[in-house]
């Protein structure tokens, strides 16, 4: 289980653990999950985590091998439920019933649907992955490609998005950005509205323009496709159900992105960025990204991808962005450039996993 990488210690990565402690990392994994759900008031999402944390028959139809969060049979069971599954958990869902009922009595309902629906949520959960494309982090990354392009003498971009799942993030120039305290960003007349504040004291000094992108490429081990019903499907039911603001943003991003294909290739970022890269035009800076996508990755993956890079780097003009979680409800912004062969991190911000705030340390 890939995602344990992110709560067992470094000297224990190289043990498979047992079916137990599957579960009891499993377990972990969804209190902290329900801690921030506390937080940001995502009630029935922190009444499911924590039943489910404590519910062990039904955690194990929560643990893969393929690392995978266990919170993939939460949007399983959205999948079904949106699918028109019916089931009298219905009831506790606020995108499916106007008025729902209090999700104190959620937990009960859950385990009765996927007791009732074992066969089919297994099927999902074996053979689909936690892909969520939250376009609200292109609130910072929007930010630091334009910062990029500055420094360069605007020079135009060419984007991979590594982990990239519908390809929503590179499409970040056909979005318009609202952040509480600064002007807007990015296309005014876009159908995709993207709000964010800047927390702390700390401010990034703003683009003057939106940078020319010229190349647009993802790769994911699972690519889905916008014009495919199924698909769009999932990759709604991965945003919780109480989060009817990031489901219509998500629905926008997907008009825009069946409007504006780009090209997505089915792989491992490890095997494949090396030779996305060369595809790029020679007068553009190639931009690699990934956010929340390397707690899926073991370590070896993740020194063999920026052992990769490096090597890239010899022959592009080369820059990392990196989005990935330091803590729960936080992540680490950072940006990694290469001189003759050798990188230098720069620490930009700490944000939201979903783009909600940014903490600008620069």
């Amino acid at each position: 289980m890939r995602y344990l990488a992110a709560i067992i210690p470094t000297g224990e990565k190289s043990h498979m653990p047992t079916e137990t402690s599957r579960l009891d990392l499993a377990a972990e994994w969804l209190e902290a999950f329900a801690k921030v759900q506390r937080t940001e008031e995502r009630l029935l999402y922190e009444h499911l985590a924590r039943g489910l944390a404590n519910d062990e028959e039904t955690l194990e139809l929560a643990v893969t091998d393929r690392g995978q969060p266990p919170t993939i049979l939460l949007a399983a069971v959205h999948y079904l439920l949106l699918k028109g599954t019916e089931h009298p958990l219905c009831e506790f869902y606020p995108n499916l019933i106007s008025t729902p009922a209090s999700p104190d009595n959620a937990y009960d309902a859950f385990r009765s649907f996927c007791a009732k629906y074992r066969e089919p949520l297994r099927l999902l959960v074996d053979s689909r992955i936690v892909q969520t494309n939250e376009v609200g982090r292109c609130a910072y990354l929007c930010l630091v490609f334009g910062m990029i392009s500055e420094s360069a003498g605007k020079r135009p971009l060419s984007i991979i998005d590594v982990g990239a799942s519908a390809g929503l993030h590179l499409l970040w120039d056909k979005y318009t950005y609202r952040y509480r305290d600064t002007a807007r960003y990015g296309d005014p007349s876009s159908p995709v509205g993207i709000q964010s504040e800047f927390v702390g004291t700390g401010r990034p000094r703003f683009p003057s323009g939106i940078p020319e992108v010229v190349y647009r490429h993802g790769i994911d081990i699972r690519p889905l496709d916008v014009k495919n019903e199924d698909d769009a499907l999932w990759l709604r039911a991965l945003v919780w159900a109480e989060d009817r603001a990031r489901a219509a943003t998500v629905e926008r991003a997907m008009a825009v992105a069946r409007e504006f294909p780009v090209q997505l290739s089915e792989g491992t970022g490890v095997d494949l960025v090396s030779s996305v890269i060369k595809q790029t035009p020679d007068n553009s800076i190639v931009c690699v990204f990934h956010t929340s996508t390397l707690y899926q990755w073991t370590e070896d993956e993740r020194e063999k991808f920026h052992t990769t890079l490096s090597a890239a780097s010899k022959s592009v003009d080369l820059r990392l962005i990196s989005s990935e979680g330091i803590a729960p409800g936080k992540c680490e912004l950072t940006l990694t450039s290469w001189k003759k062969g050798k990188p230098e991190l720069r620490k930009l911000a700490q944000v939201a996993p979903h783009g909600q705030w940014i903490e600008w340390i620069e």
